[in-house]
């Protein structure tokens, strides 16, 4: 049976009721925006994406995909989308702001982080993944610069804009992420194709980078990256280097080496995602019922910018030449799909 569309109807707010207050973010798919509403003086985090690189780039299905995502986003630490936007030059996703920035700003202010503190936010992005994988969805770019920090130091995961949907034994053939946190099995010439456990790499070398303060693989070259990811074990620093102590105990190198198990078929996660959460890492150490709820004391305090909402008169978006508007106009029938809810 095909997907089934309905029409969305129209909210009752629109894109001119915001206001662009400055840009917080300048990414490969779309810019990201501090904006307020004007009646409410509500502050949101708005994504803008040109239609000319989604069409160049042939996303309208990873958006499609994104916003549906989003909008069925029902968990305490997956992003939700609040409201969406499609204008003649434009598509528009309305969320809400954090003020924390991302997780990559934190760990270069830290370098590193204590086990305590890496186990609080690993439990975070573990059940947010294991609940993504019960929905048939594969997040594919786990990466600090991907997870919001709240206020009172709890985490949010972003950007779906690369995710995808497989039915349980289907494989994705496509190639996308970032290359320290890709998995083997994508970068392999002759792979079969990856699915679910992939996730599970790169939640490996996340725990690995928050604990060391550089990702197991890192080389400046990414030819060089990819050939160590296919090639090397991942090695655990001396317990005592350049007067730096790492003394990590049994049960976390433990969980990291199960992660980054080359053969995603043997890869902890693979069979269940749910065999993640049940490792001592966390079993041993941390309520994860308390964590969903939010009644677990944070082992850190996020540093928050006091100059966090300034407002920069005459904040406009790139002028988009009169060629390519053109270029648009003519292909806005393959946007209309975005208007409609899947059922």
């Amino acid at each position: 049976m095909g997907t089934v569309f309905n029409k969305i109807e129209k909210r009752q707010d629109c894109f001119e009721d915001y206001m662009l207050l400055r840009r917080l973010a300048k990414g490969d798919r779309g810019d990201v925006y501090l904006v307020q509403h004007k009646t409410t003086l509500e502050y949101f985090a708005m994504k803008s994406i040109r239609k000319d690189f989604i069409i160049e780039n042939e996303m309208i299905d990873c958006l499609v995909n994104e916003k549906t995502i989003m909008q069925e986003a029902d968990h305490p630490f997956i992003l939700q989308l609040i409201s969406y936007f499609q204008l003649p030059l434009r598509i528009y996703f309305l969320m809400p702001f954090f003020r924390g920035g991302d997780l990559r700003t934190h760990q270069r202010r830290h370098t590193r982080f204590s086990e305590d503190q890496v186990r609080f936010f690993a439990a975070q992005i573990a059940l947010a993944l294991v609940h993504l994988h019960s929905k048939g969805v594969v997040y594919r770019d786990l990466k600090p610069e991907n997870i919001l920090v709240q206020e009172d130091g709890y985490l949010m995961l972003a950007d779906f804009g690369i995710a995808v949907r497989l039915r349980e034994g289907e494989l994705s053939q496509s190639f996308c992420g970032t290359y320290d946190y890709m998995a083997p099995e994508m970068l392999k010439k002759e792979s079969e194709g990856h699915s679910f456990p992939l996730d599970w790499w790169s939640f490996g070398i996340l725990v690995y980078e928050l604990l060391i303060g550089i990702c197991p693989f890192y080389n400046h070259n990414h030819h060089a990256t990819i050939k160590l990811i296919l090639s090397r074990r991942h090695a655990w620093p001396p317990e005592k280097e350049f007067k730096i102590i790492f003394n990590f105990s049994s049960i976390t190198k433990d969980f990291v080496d199960k992660l980054l198990v080359k053969d995603p078929k043997l890869r902890l996660g693979s069979e269940n995602s749910a065999d993640v959460l049940k490792h001592p890492f966390f079993q041993d150490f941390i309520d994860l019922e308390a964590i969903k709820k939010k009644a677990v004391q944070c082992p850190w305090e996020p540093v928050i910018p006091e100059a966090g909402m300034q407002v920069y008169p005459g904040v406009v978006e790139s002028i988009v030449d009169p060629k390519i508007q053109e270029f648009i106009r003519k292909s806005q029938k393959q946007f209309e799909v975005l208007d409609y809810e899947k059922q």
